[in-house]
């Protein structure tokens, strides 16, 4: 499911929020 997260960055700050990894995408945000 990692490669998804590059298709689908969106969808990778939403699984990683509790890592911080959102920080990484503000754009979303």
């Amino acid at each position: 499911m990692k490669g998804l997260t590059f298709i689908f960055p969106t969808s990778r700050s939403e699984e990683k929020r509790g890592d911080g990894e959102d920080e990484s995408i503000p754009q979303i945000n």
